[in-house]
């Protein structure tokens, strides 16, 4: 199928009206800001967690990102083509509702297995909400909306982390050691009022599975999740390379079961350049966020002590990111119109912004510049966010857009969140600098500016350049 094909059936009809799909891009937008939440919160308040649980920095960060990014991405690619065939709601106010008992335990571990099981659970959670959030994107919102509405609600990302910055200082100061259990159990809390608003919403749709959607043999990808359990009884030197591997393996399994299963899907997505070119850009993109928005904080709170900076921070990554996003959401659908390359080439403005703004940050040695470069960073984070999600709606059918979505979750959580922070924070650790390490991002950063030129070109060529580039190589 074509690119002109593709974006044509994936029209959402003029009758659904602005408030309906308002109301529903504000479920989702909530999703995002307690996911983010909880996400941060791992980040902000690692240290009480590390001494409570006799936890190094590094082996933290493996529970955050390596644990929970690797079973996050795996996780996506079983849960998609099986959210297919359920009424969407429904299936994610069942996520919601999983992801938020798993926030809710981590406020009681008490060791790292303990972290690891809570954060690999809570990840499967959140990864089988994802694909069926970003179907509902494409089939309740006009596409000439979708980068703005992806925008709007994936920035919630923005709103969730920033609320996290500015009370995990209060939260430890107010209720001592034992603050970021109380962080953790009140975030989860939260969760299960709009699983049951979610749920509530499902009630007003009827639902068909698709008919279309070919059975796919998830065995050998299912049984191997529950070994990334089993990682975290090894030594901590090996859990995050051991669970990168099984990852890896998982993710092939996946990937010769797509084929068999489902070859229309495959084709769609992994037998497309322009769709694997796509992936590679954002995973590119993904890795240097995660690392920049997981390292940067904490270098500003070695660098600067003060109370306020986690209210600073927090106050700039809402104020910032969130309306950059929003912005930037609806002037790539503005581009769009104009040339189909439109999205990408903003993408591109939007990730020099931010590359050039991170490097500001490393480089200051003064708060006030340090909060300049750092909102900077920002604004360019957020202006590219919609351009992602509404991409990959336009280069997959819509009976189809559940496993590219899985795919697109496969590639920029493992490549970003699962090995960002980790690598850089074990160069760290070598080079015996934050700073240091963080310049790893800069070649990623470059790779990916490479990599949206050759889509933009693409793209940008007549109405048939999507299919003349899914044909290609």
């Amino acid at each position: 199928m074509g690119f002109g094909q593709t974006k044509q059936t994936g029209t959402v009809s003029s009758h659904v009206a602005a408030w309906s799909w308002g109301a529903d891009a504000l479920l989702l937008f909530l999703i995002y800001v307690l996911s983010y939440m909880d996400r941060q919160f791992a980040v902000l308040l690692a240290h009480p967690i590390g001494v409570q649980l006799h936890a190094t920095g590094g082996q933290i960060a493996g529970a955050y990102g390596t644990a929970f990014g690797v079973m996050f991405a795996v996780s996506g690619l079983v849960a998609a083509p099986i959210a297919a065939r359920f009424q969407p709601w429904r299936w994610v106010a069942g996520a919601v509702l999983l992801w938020s008992a798993s926030t809710m335990a981590t406020a009681f571990v008490h060791g790292l297995g303990g972290l690891w099981a809570a954060r690999v659970t809570l990840a499967v959670g959140e990864a089988a909400a994802m694909p069926s959030i970003i179907a509902l994107i494409g089939r309740r919102i006009p596409d000439r909306h979708w980068a703005l509405a992806s925008a709007a609600i994936i920035g919630g990302a923005f709103v969730g982390g920033g609320l996290a910055f500015a009370v995990s200082g209060e939260v430890t100061r107010l209720i001592g050691p034992n603050g970021w259990r109380v962080a953790f159990l009140a975030v989860g809390a939260c969760g299960l009022p709009l699983s049951l608003a979610l749920w509530l919403r499902g009630r007003r749709e009827a639902h068909a599975p698709a008919d279309d959607v070919s059975p796919l043999r998830l065995t050998p990808s299912v049984a191997a999740l529950p070994l990334l359990l089993l990682v975290a009884l090894l030594p901590t030197t090996l859990m995050a390379p051991a669970a990168l591997a099984l990852g890896a393996v998982i993710a092939l399994l996946w990937l010769r079961d797509l084929r068999r299963g489902d070859p229309i899907a495959a084709d769609e997505t992994i037998g497309s350049p322009a769709f694997r070119t796509f992936l590679a850009a954002f995973g590119a993109i993904l890795f240097v966020d995660s690392a920049l928005f997981y390292w940067l904080p904490l270098l500003a709170t070695e660098r600067f002590a003060g109370d306020s900076v986690g209210l600073i921070l927090g106050a700039i990554t809402i104020l910032a990111g969130w309306p950059a996003a929003l912005a930037g959401g609806w002037i790539a659908d503005r581009l769009a119109h104009r040339s189909r390359a439109g999205r990408i080439q903003f993408a591109m403005v939007a990730v020099l912004l931010e590359g050039l703004g991170a490097v500001a940050a490393l480089m200051s040695s003064r708060f006030d510049l340090y909060v300049a470069a750092y909102t900077f960073m920002s604004l360019g984070s957020g202006a590219w966010l919609g351009v992602a999600a509404a991409t990959g709606l336009d280069l997959v059918s819509p009976k189809k857009r559940v496993v590219g979505t899985g795919l697109y979750f496969l590639v920029t959580v493992l490549c970003g969140l699962a090995l960002g922070p980790v690598l850089v924070g074990a160069l760290a650790d070598r080079l015996g600098s934050t700073a240091s390490g963080l310049w790893i991002v800069a070649p990623a950063g470059l790779a990916a500016m490479v990599l949206l030129w050759r889509l933009s070109v693409a793209l940008g060529r007549d109405h048939t350049a999507g299919q003349e580039f899914g044909a290609a190589g």
